[in-house]
């Protein structure tokens, strides 16, 4: 019997990926240095203070894996051949960059849902 996963969700605002969700998903740790952290909070459009003691993670959308992952080649072969695979790590310096799930910010600056929703009801009535 295999040993019980860990729940891990993405740390990015409006991401719905998780293990459960999207179990076979890669999630990057999110650095525990209180300046890496910091950086990190700001790319992905998070308030700053996030602990430096909690376990956040980022999923892959996020990242372009073919630049932004070390050995991320040797992992695809693996992966392939259905070999045990290694622990993947970024490179350093990257923080995440692609936000596909924040289509609600606009300018640096969030949409609130409930604008973002009577906006949808708008283009939705009938004419």
């Amino acid at each position: 019997m295999s040993p019980p996963s860990v729940y891990k969700y993405c740390f990015v605002p409006m991401c719905v990926s998780s293990t459960t969700k999207t179990p076979d998903k890669l999630f990057f740790s999110v650095p525990r240095k209180p300046e890496l952290r910091a950086e990190w909070c700001v790319a992905v459009h998070r308030p700053p203070g996030l602990s430096c003691k909690s376990n956040c993670h980022c999923c892959e959308d996020h990242f372009n894996l073919a630049e932004d992952v070390q050995e991320y080649t040797r992992f695809l072969i693996l992966k392939k051949n259905n070999m045990s695979s290694f622990r993947l790590s970024l490179k350093p310096g990257v923080v995440p960059h692609k936000f596909d799930c924040q289509s609600s910010w606009i300018n640096g600056r969030r949409v609130s849902r409930r604008t973002a929703m009577k906006k949808l009801n708008l283009n939705d009535a009938p004419s």
